[in-house]
This record gives C-alpha cells, structure tokens and sequence, in this order.
C-alpha cells in the first residue's frame, strides 16, 4: 500500500513539475514572441514613422517647376538636428530631376524639429510618374532616435 501511495505522489509530483515547466516555458516563448514582435512591428512601422507629401503634385507635360517635399515626423517624434540628412534623385524616366543630390550640409535641405523641406527643380515628361529619392536620416523620440539608411521615398506625380 505504502508503495502505491509513494507511486502515485512520484506521479503527480512529476507531471505538476512538467506542468510547471511547459506554463514557464510557453510564457517564456510567448514574452520572446512580444518582444520579437514588438522589434519586428518597429521595423515594420519605420514607414509610418513619418509622412511625405509634394507640392504640387500635378504638372504639365514640359513644364518646368520647383517641388516642395516635406517629410514630417509622426507625434511624439522629431528630426534629429545632428544627423546628417542628405538624399539623391533616383533616376525616373517620367521626370527629370535639375540638381541629383541634396544635403543639409549644402543648404539644399531646410531642416527643424517639425522635418525636413527640400525643393527640388524637376522638368516633366509625361503620363503619371513619381518623384524618387533615397536618402539617410534620422527621426528621435524623448529616449531614443531611429536612423533610416538608404531610405527609398516615392512620392507620385501626374503629368498632363
């Protein structure tokens, strides 16, 4: 009888132990699971970090003009001041872009804690194209800042 109850104690005493490790261990996947979403989110979110807009929007075919683009930061984010904010012009077939690199070194990019304005002289083409630059920047919160390398922004524009 003692064997039996010494048994079945040995029994449940394991299965709670394995219990008790599968519950910490899914707990454990599940808190790697967060975080790794959570890294994964941020990097998925980098986009919408800020917004970019180009003013106007709509040319005449063979029209020469000056653009505006604006890159803004989201709430809670600003444009970090000390990075070295510098884009270049993608090559378009749609648009031809006057001057192919812009920086804030050069005076080309007009930077504050609101974001970025960089004009750039364009000569359209035709048909519906898109503005394209690539560049690097960087966009800081309270704690922390996030750099954006070789940043691809694609912005349309509707030639007529």
């Amino acid at each position: 009888m003692r064997l039996l109850i010494a048994v079945a104690l040995s029994v449940v005493f394991f299965a709670c132990q394995g219990k008790a490790e599968t519950k910490a261990g899914a707990e454990g996947k599940a808190a790697g699971a967060q975080e790794e979403k959570g890294d994964k989110g941020q990097e998925e979110a980098g986009d919408k970090l800020y917004t970019v807009s180009l003013t106007p929007a709509e040319l005449k075919a063979g029209e020469s003009a000056e653009l505006l683009l604006q890159i803004k930061p989201v709430s809670g984010y600003h444009w970090n001041l000390e990075y070295p904010t510098a884009f270049k012009a993608g090559a378009d077939s749609g648009v031809e872009v006057e001057k192919g690199a812009f920086s804030v070194a050069d005076g080309s990019i007009t930077a504050s804690d609101d974001g970025a304005d960089i004009p750039v002289k364009v000569k359209a083409k035709s048909g519906a194209t898109a503005l394209e630059l690539t560049g690097n920047f960087s966009l800081c919160q309270e704690t922390s800042c996030k750099i954006f390398r070789n940043e691809k922004l694609s912005v349309p524009i509707t030639v007529k």
